[in-house]
């Protein structure tokens, strides 16, 4: 018993001594990059073909400035990958290479942040990033 009212004190002492960053409850989702936006490259160091679509699923549904705005990550049966969003009644779109089935199916299970290049001339998709965190809700 001794033992166990030990480790109690111990625990609680702890967690008197906790501090939350100022951010914890943060909801990014309600930001620019939360609530989707798409952008090309502006960099000549870079591909200027390239476009930028990125922001969280939950952010997207979300938006009030834009109650048209949305985003998908699609598969078909034959295993093409597939994704477009719509900001401000303009539309982008690219297909995914078969290289990218593994997180592109992570893409369509997440609500979490979320961001995707592409070749502006050739719909190529080139780069997807999918992330989650507790400063990204998963719904709203």
């Amino acid at each position: 018993m001794y033992k166990t009212i030990t480790v109690a004190l111990i625990l609680a002492s702890s967690l008197t001594c906790f501090n939350a960053p100022a951010s914890a409850g943060l909801d990014s989702t309600r930001g620019v990059p939360g609530n989707g936006r798409c952008f090309p490259e502006t960099d000549p160091s870079w591909n200027l073909n390239t476009m930028y679509c990125q922001g969280t699923m939950a952010g997207i549904r979300a938006s009030q400035s834009d109650p048209g705005k949305w985003a998908s990550f699609s598969i078909d049966t034959n295993g093409q990958l597939y994704f477009a969003m719509v900001v401000n009644g303009t539309g982008y779109t690219c297909f995914g290479p078969s290289s990218m089935v593994d997180v592109w199916k992570v893409a369509m299970a997440a609500n979490g942040w979320f961001s995707i290049s592409y070749d502006k001339t050739t719909g190529v998709c080139k780069a997807l990033t999918v992330s989650a965190g507790s400063n990204n809700k998963t719904a709203l």
